[in-house]
């Protein structure tokens, strides 16, 4: 299922771990030509602080949007991601 491979969960992992797997995962969708996907970082956290400014030193991304549950909290992101110039 391309949705769900187009989504990327955090917990349980390391803040070095999430660090690495975000700029990997946010790599290769866009190499793929994605134009968006979902990251789950949970609700509250180091992850789900320091997430946006990881997302601001990606060239790769266009912009991010919180998801924000019916509790009114956020704990996940649309990433939407840049498209690949053609040359």
């Amino acid at each position: 299922n391309s949705g769900l491979r187009r989504r990327l969960d955090l917990h349980g992992m390391t803040i070095q771990q999430a660090f690495h797997r975000v700029n990997q995962f946010v790599d290769e969708h866009f190499s793929e030509g994605t134009s968006n996907v979902m990251i789950i970082t949970g609700k509250g956290g180091k992850i789900a602080d320091e997430f946006p400014a990881w997302c601001g030193n990606l060239p790769q991304i266009r912009s991010i949007e919180p998801v924000i549950d019916g509790s009114g909290e956020i704990g996940s992101w649309m990433i939407y991601l840049r498209k690949i110039k053609k040359r």
